[in-house]
Order: C-alpha cells, then structure tokens, then sequence
C-alpha cells in the first residue's frame, strides 16, 4: 500500500504597503501577500495549515516573512491625474 501526500498552497495578495525594509534598512512600499498552505492526502486537501504572511520590498526585491499583527491596516493610495 502507498500514500500520494503533499501540499497545496494558495497565494492572496493583501496589498501594497509602506514599511520598513529589514534586509535593506530603508522605508519603501513592499507587496504583502498571505500564503495558506494545506496538507493533502490523494490530491485530497484534509488538514489546512495557519495563513503566513510575506512582504516584498520594491527597492531591494527582497523578500521576507511577517506576522500578522504586522500588516498594515491601509494600502498604499496611488494619486490620479
């Protein structure tokens, strides 16, 4: 007998936000996105996983974790001419 088991992983963007970049050092508007995971058993999804949350900076391109309690409640507002 044999198990076909992985995970699936579902991406939601949450927005874009002016943060603090922790690899570069400098405030810039970074891209969070919530990444869900969820543990399937015969492509079957069975057990989901806590939501994490990742933010990438649009100087730097780097990308790197964040809590929940640390995304913003506002988005970044673009002017329109």
């Amino acid at each position: 007998m044999f198990f076909l088991f992985g995970m699936r992983r579902r991406t939601r963007g949450i927005g874009r936000f002016t943060m603090a970049c922790p690899r570069c050092g400098e405030t810039h508007v970074q891209t969070v996105v919530g990444i869900k995971r969820i543990f399937t058993i015969f492509f079957i999804p069975l057990i989901p996983l806590p939501e994490t949350f990742r933010a990438t900076c649009d100087g730097c391109g780097k990308h790197h974790s964040i809590r929940q309690d640390e995304v913003p409640e506002q988005g970044v507002t673009s002017a329109t001419s």
